[in-house]
């Protein structure tokens, strides 16, 4: 039985789609949890080809119940889940304080922070007997700096609660990390609304952020938890 399971949360063409394809390709049996269920049915059948297991799951990581649902669904197509890779997103917007809605506040909240602990303790039993890992990709500190304040402070508040969690699974052989990666080419962004946003319009492909993930959850970072790698080729480095 293959031991390498992992559960993918938000997976769709760019950043999802590469985590999805670079765990199969290092030998993951994946469960990949995404509201769109066609396009996680061709990521899927992408990976298949790889030559692991591959189970699409509808799924929204907003909502609690269904959720907890996918989870279970998830433990029961692949066993004991020894990894979680959470990288449901979005709410990246301009606005101002000003004009900033309640609304907004309160889904940012629900997908970058809740649904990352729901997640969590949804296969927390799986992970301690595993000694297994957690990744969160969350954001580069320039991109979480340009975004409003309730991406912004959910997003940072990603970071202390991988440190957290971090520090709290110590015991268990449980590592938790995160990855904070810049713009890439998924981005629905115009060249100038890049620009304007983050004071760029180089956009990077986001096959990296794959390649990241798995080491992040291979042996060959053993040493790594608590840690967040900053993956926007210079863009958070204060200019001269």
């Amino acid at each position: 039985m293959n031991e390498k399971t992992a559960v993918i949360v938000g997976v769709g063409t760019g950043m999802g789609r590469s985590i999805a394809l670079s765990l199969a390709s290092k030998g993951w049996n994946l469960a990949l949890l995404s509201r769109d269920a066609k396009r996680t049915g061709e990521i899927c059948h992408e990976a298949e080809a790889k030559g692991i297991k591959c189970f699409p799951i509808v799924a929204d990581a907003m909502d609690e119940g269904s959720l907890n649902e996918a989870m279970k669904e998830a433990k029961k197509r692949l066993g004991r889940v020894r990894a979680l890779v959470y990288n449901a997103g979005g709410f990246f917007t301009l606005d101002g304080i000003e004009s900033l809605s309640l609304d907004l506040l309160d889904k940012a909240y629900l997908l970058h922070l809740r649904g990352l602990i729901l997640s969590v303790k949804a296969l927390l039993d799986d992970l301690k007997s595993s000694k297994g890992s957690v990744v969160v990709v969350a954001a580069s500190p320039a991109t979480i700096v340009a975004g409003n304040a309730a991406y912004a402070s959910t997003k940072g508040a990603q970071l202390w609660l991988v440190k957290r969690l971090a520090k709290e699974l110590l015991s268990y052989g449980v590592r938790v990390n995160s990855v904070s990666p810049g713009p890439t080419t998924h981005d629905p962004s115009s060249p100038s609304d890049l620009e304007v946003k983050l004071g760029t319009y180089d956009p990077r492909p986001s096959w990296d952020v794959g390649e990241a993930v798995a080491f992040l959850l291979s042996e060959s970072s053993p040493r790594f938890t608590g840690a967040n790698l900053i993956m926007d080729g210079g863009l958070s480095i204060p200019a001269d």
